[in-house]
């Protein structure tokens, strides 16, 4: 009855010894998926950031700057953040369920619309950041650096000159 458990002795470290680079690939996982959602994050937030400033009103949306400043400002932490294309605003009809399919003309008159719609404003702003990873996966075939992309479109609140 002895001889059994001896029998298994190192039995264990053995197999812990097999287990451990499997486990360690998958933390390795974990962080880098915890990482890359977190610059998704901040990537989100800058480009909300920058559509925020323009919604503010009419003037804010015509500033491409100040749209690109606030979302430069807000992505801070994001290596290699870039605000492309310039924020813009653009105008559709509304007519209370849906919105027209193309936008309008922000410069045409408010009449453009037909009759029992009215003109609505809003801001776009696209945010990129380019993110490297813990270690190049390139041979796995997934790109190194990670270049995040998020567009933030917000209705200007204030469309009054």
């Amino acid at each position: 009855m002895k001889r059994f458990p001896l029998a298994q002795a190192g039995v264990a470290l053995i197999e812990f010894a097999i287990a451990i680079p499997f486990l360690m690939i998958l933390m390795l996982g974990i962080v880098e998926t915890g990482r890359l959602a977190y610059y998704n994050i901040l990537v989100g937030n800058a480009a909300h950031a920058g559509a925020f400033y323009g919604s503010q009103n009419i003037r804010a949306a015509r500033s491409a700057a100040g749209m690109t400043a606030a979302a430069l400002h807000d992505g801070q932490n994001v290596p290699q953040i870039a605000v492309s294309p310039d924020p813009t605003y653009y105008c559709q009809c509304y007519n209370g369920t849906t919105g027209a399919a193309t936008p309008l003309d922000c410069g045409a008159s408010v009449t453009s619309c037909a009759s029992g719609t009215h003109r609505i404003v809003y801001v776009s702003v696209t945010v990129s950041g380019s993110v490297n990873t813990l270690f190049d996966y390139r041979p796995l075939g997934l790109p190194n650096p990670w270049t995040i992309t998020r567009t933030a479109i917000l209705r200007v609140s204030n469309t009054a000159e």
